[in-house]
């Protein structure tokens, strides 16, 4: 294993469709499911199926990771997770995850990459994770309409811009309306699970929505205070 050729994201860029996504994120809805990030179709597992480290070192991942390893992937593969991207990048030429290679805070997924194309497997070298989590609970408290949220992810602000003929909008989902009573809502990427990876996790972000308006964040948070103390 060559520990010497671990920060060199070069030749990672060069690939067609490389993504540090893969290699370094974990994001989770809260009802449970499981995505490859929050612009990813959804993959059809959940925690109900699988805890945090079992989701990111499953066969879905992996064949994603190795697809993206490849200098000539298959984009069809790739767009029964990664839609919005591909077409972005077919119709537009650019798209989160081009974007996302301008930045600069992807080494442990850029060194974690490079052991996954030596080794295939995944090795959490360097403490690289980020867990992510949407918390998005009721529709009374956000409306979908707020100015700065993305299009893709808002009904309300598609309905707006379609009426001005702003941008054409193309979305890869439909809304998931997750219901004002439903008793299913919960966090159920647990905290115990957030605890047994917590060796391998630099930061946690909640995201919604409006997650600091939502009280199970604010349970999530005291309970990993509780942990740090």
């Amino acid at each position: 294993m060559d520990i010497s050729a671990l920060d060199k994201q070069e030749d990672l860029y060069k690939k067609k469709f490389f993504c540090p996504f893969p290699f370094k994120y974990v994001y989770g809805e809260q009802d449970g499911r499981w995505m490859l990030c929050s612009e990813a179709l959804p993959s059809g597992y959940s925690s109900d199926d699988m805890s945090i480290e079992e989701w990111f070192t499953s066969d879905y991942i992996d064949n994603i990771r190795r697809e993206m390893l490849k200098d000539d992937p298959d984009l069809d593969m790739l767009s029964k997770s990664c839609k919005r991207c591909v077409e972005s990048e077919k119709n537009l030429g650019n798209s989160t995850r081009t974007n996302l290679l301008k930045l600069d805070s992807w080494k442990p997924g850029i060194q974690n990459a490079n052991l996954f194309e030596q080794t295939d497997q995944y090795w959490f070298y360097n403490r690289p994770l980020v867990v992510q989590m949407r918390m998005f609970k009721n529709n009374d408290i956000c409306n979908l309409g707020c100015y700065m949220c993305f299009p893709k992810f808002s009904t309300v602000r598609q309905k707006d811009l379609n009426q001005i003929d702003v941008q054409q909008i193309d979305d890869a989902t439909d809304f998931v309306d997750y219901g004002l009573n439903n008793d299913s809502i919960r966090i159920r990427s647990s905290v115990d699970d957030v605890i047994k990876m917590i060796d391998k996790i630099y930061c946690i972000e909640l995201i919604g929505g409006e997650p600091l308006y939502i009280k199970e964040s604010f349970d999530f948070i005291e309970k990993l205070i509780k942990i740090a103390d």
